[in-house]
Order: C-alpha cells, then structure tokens, then sequence
C-alpha cells in the first residue's frame, strides 16, 4: 500500500533563464547544476505542501476500497477514497490518452478495471476523490493482498512551468539559491519560504 509516483514532470516550474534571473547568473556555463538546482528546489517545494506543481502521473495501491487510511465513510456518498497528492487533473474518459484507471483484485484474484461510468471523481478540492457512482457500492476486492486496488491518476497545476500559481514558483526561486550553491537553507530562508507557501499547504491529510 503507498503512492508511487511513476512519470515526473516533463518541464520545470522555472526556466534556467528565469533561474538565472533569481541567482543573478549572466552566463549560461553552469547551465547543468543551475537546472539540477531547479529540480532540487521544486521537490522541497512539493514535499513542504503536499502538492504536484507540474503535471505527473502517480500510482496510489490499498489493501481494499474500504480499509486502508485514504478512505473514509461519507454519510451521503458511501465509502470514499481521498487521493494524498494534489492537485488532481480532472480525468476525460472520452480522450484515449486518459491515464485514470481504478483497477482491482476480484475475491478470486482476477485482476480487474472498473467502468468509468461505476464511479465519480471530484477534483475541485485541494485533494481529489473517487466515490461510487449513485446506487453503487464498491466491489469486494481479495483479502490480505496489499495491492488490492490501484487507482492511476494524473496531478498538478498543467504541463508547462506557467501553469503553477507564481507564490509557489517565488517559493522554487528562494530555495533555488541554496540549492546552487549546494547548501541547506538557512533558518531564515525556511522561514521565509513557509510563510510563503502557507497558503498552498494541504494540511488535512487522509487517515
């Protein structure tokens, strides 16, 4: 059971020119560390708010539908599962390249793919949820397997750099200095940066 994250982000929420800006580098020689830096810095970013900043596609396994720590009993829509990263790109069933899937174990060990139409997917809040359609419940998956259910999903602000919202790109930019030149952050810096991203935190985790 565990998010995996199995395709990362094809561009970076800074351009090495844009981080050339921030670290006021005219040159373009230390081209290979300034773009390493940059992805040093987006993943502390990531970590500090639990959330996908460029679009991936993650992997989420559980033990069932119903027993394991992202889902949980709602009053009105049953039994459902709360996705641990965000944000979730709403799926389009109808384009072929849709990468949304809930597969599962049956109770004989058949692996299986549920019908997009059998469940409903809400993407609107800072964590995604997947729900059984109305009048549905989820099916009984195989017992004391750890990979019972797997639900395949894509998150972030989109594909390109531009898509993530600027406070948390100033939040790549401040932890890029640190990054060049090869440093933690000091106490100051941290401070600054999560006072920043404050606003962008996911802080009620599933479970």
């Amino acid at each position: 059971m565990g998010i995996k994250r199995i395709t990362g982000p094809t561009v970076e929420p800074l351009s090495p020119e844009e981080a050339r800006n921030w670290l006021r580098v005219s040159s373009a020689i230390d081209n290979a560390l300034i773009i390493r830096s940059i992805k040093s810095a987006r993943e502390q970013v990531e970590v500090l708010t639990n959330r996908q900043l460029v679009t991936a596609t993650y992997r989420l396994t559980l033990r069932s539908f119903t027993d394991c720590r992202y889902a949980k009993e709602d009053a009105e829509l049953g039994w459902i599962i709360e996705l641990p990263i965000g944000p979730l790109v709403e799926p389009d069933f109808e384009d072929e390249d849709e990468v949304f899937a809930v597969a599962y174990r049956g109770e004989a060990g058949a692996a299986q793919v549920l019908d997009p139409t059998t469940y409903n997917v809400d993407a609107d809040g800072l964590l995604g949820i997947v729900a059984p359609a109305f009048g549905t419940a989820w099916p009984v998956t195989q017992a004391q397997h750890p990979h019972a259910v797997t639900i395949t999903f894509r998150a972030g602000f989109g594909p390109a750099g531009a898509d993530v919202p600027e406070g948390l790109r100033q939040g790549v930019g401040l932890l890029l200095t640190a990054a060049y030149e090869e440093r933690a952050p000091s106490e100051s810096e941290m401070k600054s940066v999560k006072n920043l991203l404050r606003m962008y935190q996911v802080t009620d985790y599933p479970g």
